[in-house]
């Protein structure tokens, strides 16, 4: 699963960022919606980072942070609109339901849950996000 945690850490370093560096029109709206976003982020890692504790499979956390943080380096949130911004986690949000459809396969019934509710929740950020980007 350590695509998948290295996805959910990248999502909560790329939207603390772009909460940081919000801009515009709707300012105060994306500003809230961004800081619940990484808050989001970042418990979905930890319950990942748990269950796979929890199962007895190895995990190296620095090198899962170091990824992350290199992929995040990616996205200048400066010189971002904040449509990009949300194009951009719209992404990875895509990402996501892919990772939690791929790591299902031979899974426990308790991990399947936790993929399944990871990828609802994901697709209902992604609609929100989607009625963003259409404004």
């Amino acid at each position: 699963m350590n695509e998948l945690i290295i996805t959910f850490r990248c999502a909560q370093f790329v939207a603390h960022n772009f909460h940081n560096f919000a801009k515009g029109y709707s300012f105060f709206a994306d500003h809230k919606f961004l800081g619940g976003l990484y808050a989001t982020y970042e418990e979905a890692y930890d319950s990942l980072v748990e269950r796979t504790i929890g199962s007895n499979k190895p995990i190296d956390l620095r090198d899962i942070t170091n990824q992350a943080a290199e992929r995040a380096n990616a996205f200048s949130a400066e010189t971002m609109s904040c449509d990009e911004m949300f194009s951009t986690l719209q992404s990875m949000e895509e990402s996501i339901c892919v990772w939690c459809k791929t790591y299902t396969s031979g899974a426990s019934i308790g991990t399947m849950n936790l993929l399944a509710d990871l990828a609802d929740k994901s697709e209902a950020r992604q609609y929100k996000i989607k009625q963003r980007i259409k404004a």
